[in-house]
């Protein structure tokens, strides 16, 4: 029982040395791991070899979050080396490596700009909380306010960031050990995570979400663009309409804004990123049409509705329902929403000429 208790008093220790500002973790016992290997950088078609760039250090800065010690421990140990012999591939030899690990953005931007630390690995939210240096890379991730980003610092200078990328793919195994709660176990930098990155660092807004659209045969992709407007909520100001690689349309919300049942401000707003809008035929021509999430409330959703214009190939704003049920059986819209704390009402709409007409309209109990 002594022995249980020591363990944990331990181990509760270690955790609460995680906490303050860019510790040290002590060395993992245990046999020593070899580092991955990596693959000699050869000169590009073209390209003399360049002189080896030299450091004396870098120190790497690691954001702590949630992660287990374990994987903590596992990165100190095995990052290192990984990182000497895969700069060592692009012709960058560094004399020495260290992992520091901080509780916050804040307190990595604060140790970079003092020179304490040349690269960090942190959530893009923080990064862009406290914005400095180059972004190196991005982890692949659904949206981009939820990946994790490599900084370098703004005096690193281009040759250190091309060679930082080029190693990445040697890097990747020991850095599973940092990402495998969010990247189930593999690290993977991509390139449109990185555009995205510095996309919401520009202008506030990045692609969120994603749908494919079926127009007359032809397959568009609908991204909507936007961020994070708090802990707790998403929203878009427009959606991009893409046919393959080239943008066609810009579908801006603001076209709902003078809707006579109540329009959207200058973002939606919605509590998961994926169910910002989706693609749906609402007008049953065989074209897939566009509904957005308004925002929530304490009556029923509010949907807002842009349709396919076959004849000029663009979507243009149509209406709003709330609480929106499509029945493509019947070819019918219901709408369902609160008019007082006891009284609830549903709509019943079809189309007629191209029109959306209600054809019923009752009372309903919950």
């Amino acid at each position: 029982m002594v022995r249980r208790i020591t363990a944990l008093l331990a181990a509760l220790a270690l955790c609460l040395g995680l906490c303050a500002c860019r510790r040290y973790l002590p060395e993992n016992s245990g046999k020593p791991q070899e580092a991955p290997p990596v693959t000699p950088a050869e000169p590009a078609a073209g390209e003399t070899e360049t002189e080896p760039l030299t450091l004396d250090a870098l120190n790497v800065e690691f954001a702590v979050g949630a992660r287990d010690v374990n994987e903590l421990l596992t990165l100190q140990k095995r990052f290192p080396d990984a990182l000497i012999n895969a700069l060592g591939a692009q012709r960058v030899d560094v004399g020495k490596v260290d992992v520091t690990f901080s509780p916050s953005g804040e307190a990595t931007q604060a140790a970079m700009k003092s020179g304490a630390v040349q690269l960090a690995f942190l959530p893009a939210e923080d990064y862009f909380a406290y914005p400095f240096g180059t972004v190196i890379a991005a982890e692949k991730a659904a949206v981009p306010e939820l990946t994790t980003g490599l900084i370098l610092s703004a005096d690193g200078g281009e040759r250190l960031v091309s060679a930082l990328r080029k190693a990445l793919p040697d890097l990747k195994r020991v850095l599973s050990s940092y990402t495998s709660e969010t990247a189930l176990g593999t690290y993977v930098f991509d390139e449109e995570a990185l555009t995205q990155l510095e996309r919401l660092h520009e202008t506030g807004d990045a692609q969120l979400c994603a749908a494919n659209a079926s127009v007359g045969g032809k397959t568009l992709t609908l991204r909507g663009v936007g961020h994070r407007l708090n802990d707790y909520l998403w929203g878009i100001r427009a959606i991009e309409v893409y046919d393959g690689e080239t943008l066609v349309q810009t579908v801006s919300l603001s076209d709902a804004s003078d809707d006579p049942d109540g329009g959207l401000d200058e973002y939606s707003s919605c509590p998961e990123p994926e169910q910002l809008f989706r693609a749906v035929d609402v007008n049953f021509d065989g074209y897939d049409d566009i509904e957005v999430f308004g925002w929530l409330t304490n009556n029923t959703i509010p949907y807002f509705y842009w349709l396919w214009n076959s004849d000029e190939k663009r979507y243009e704003y149509a209406f709003r329902l709330q609480g929106t049920t499509i029945d493509p059986a019947d070819k019918t819209l219901s709408a369902e929403y609160r008019e007082s704390a006891e009284l609830f009402w549903r709509d019943v709409y079809e189309w007629r000429d191209g029109v959306l007409t209600q054809i019923s309209h009752e009372q309903i109990t919950e």
